[in-house]
Order: structure tokens, then C-alpha cells, then sequence
């Protein structure tokens, strides 16, 4: 019965995460099929884009994702046709606009996941604030002129919360019968 609570417990600590890995996986996966299908049936010349970047840039600016697919500038791009003159690629490309809104998504996720979005750190800001004001801070003013005088005692390094109204013990001390 432990070993299956064990199991459970781990299962649902782990299943957030690798179910969003899966989900993307599979989103990425119908949208390149449709992709494809959508380019072996043709595209309009007027649909591409055309990058023309040096072989140097090639390596820097793009991030790429497979041979045929890579990442300018936050956006995907699938190659319909390339073309290499003088050192200078030519990319005939079609704009993944479906792919490119998945992966930020998936930034997003990361980000809240991790607390880098921006949005949630306000959110935090703004409780911790609201919870300051929840807790009763005396005021300095309000102490009055016997406390202020009194040494502080310490015991075990924690701070006396009573402050006796005198502070001298009286010698000897009272006898009880």
C-alpha cells in the first residue's frame, strides 16, 4: 500500500510537467503534418518570403530547428526553396505562424513555471504587500517613557516580550508561608 502511494504521489508530482512536454510534442507534430501537406500541395510565390543571408549570418541569427525548418527573429519558418550564390543563401520561405505562436506558448509556460513572467511577479509584489499590512507593527510613539528605559534581557538569545513596570527586584524577596 506505500510502495502504490509512493508511486502515486510521484506520478502526480511529475505528471504537470511531462504532460506538457507530450502535449507540445504532439501539438508540434500535427502542425508540421499540415505544414507539409500544405507545401506538397503548393504554394503561392506570392505566400513566401525571401531571406537572403550571408553564410556567416546563417550560423548566428538563425536558430535552427532541422534542416528544412529554423528560427528568425521569434518566427518559424519552413523552407519551400533555397538557392546559394557567393557565399549568400537564399531562402524561398513560407511564415509558420501556427509553430511560432506554439513555441511562445510553450516560453510562457516556461517562464511562469520558473516565475520570469513579469505579470506574475507584480501578482507576488502585490500580495507581499497586502500581507505587510496584516501584521501589527507598534508604533514607537506609543511606547511609553517606563519601557523605553528598561534594558532589554535576553534569554537563550530571545527577546523579552514583558518588560516588568519596576525594574529593580525587590531584596530580599517576599516570603511565602
Amino acid at each position: 500500500m506505500k510502495k502504490f502511494i509512493s508511486l502515486f504521489l510521484l506520478f502526480s508530482l511529475l505528471l504537470p510537467s511531462v504532460g506538457t512536454f507530450i502535449w507540445f510534442k504532439f501539438q508540434q507534430k500535427e502542425i508540421r503534418k499540415e505544414v507539409k501537406k500544405q507545401l506538397i500541395a503548393g504554394v503561392n510565390e506570392s505566400e513566401l518570403t525571401l531571406l537572403i543571408i550571408s553564410k556567416e549570418e546563417t550560423q548566428t541569427l538563425l536558430t535552427w530547428k532541422h534542416e528544412m525548418e529554423f528560427s528568425f527573429e521569434g518566427i518559424m519558418y519552413d523552407i519551400v526553396k533555397q538557392k546559394v550564390e557567393n557565399n549568400t543563401y537564399y531562402f524561398w520561405c513560407w511564415k509558420d505562424h501556427r509553430e511560432t505562436s506554439l513555441y511562445k506558448k510553450l516560453d510562457k509556460l516556461v517562464a511562469s513555471a520558473f516565475g520570469n513572467d513579469s505579470t506574475q511577479q507584480q501578482k507576488q509584489i502585490q500580495i507581499k504587500l497586502f500581507n505587510q499590512t496584516l501584521i501589527f507593527k507598534p508604533s514607537e510613539a506609543w511606547k511609553s517613557a517606563i519601557f523605553a528605559l528598561t534594558p532589554k534581557r535576553k534569554i537563550y538569545y530571545y527577546n523579552l516580550i514583558y518588560n516588568s513596570l519596576s525594574p529593580i527586584p525587590q531584596v530580599p524577596p517576599p516570603l511565602f508561608v
